[in-house]
């Protein structure tokens, strides 16, 4: 996969990514539109990645919500999208979650 940054994409800035533990949901919001997707634990391989220096463990949480998050950003590039689909083996989430 590959990433992006606020710098690159000013519109992220807007997005809410919040998670429900208690309910294992990941939802994620920007102005009106946003999806709910069930977190899986289970068979989800983490990645290492980092921010600002910081180390961080992170697992893909899906098709779901890469669809979602792909078609909000290229709503905001003139439809450019996310180029590849960045799903290196991990997979929680596929198995429920609904784009409102």
């Amino acid at each position: 996969g590959t990433h992006r940054t606020q710098r690159e994409l000013p519109r992220l800035a807007i997005l809410e990514a919040t998670v429900d533990s208690a309910a294992d949901v990941l939802r994620l919001r920007a102005g009106a539109g946003g999806v709910n997707v069930s977190i899986s634990r289970e068979g989800a391989q983490a990645k290492a990645a980092s921010l600002f220096g910081a180390p961080l463990r992170l697992a893909d949480q899906g098709d779901i919500a890469a669809a979602w998050l792909s078609s909000w950003l290229a709503s905001s590039r003139g439809g450019a999208g996310r180029r590849g689909r960045g799903r290196g083996g991990g997979g929680g989430g596929d198995g429920g979650g609904g784009i409102f």
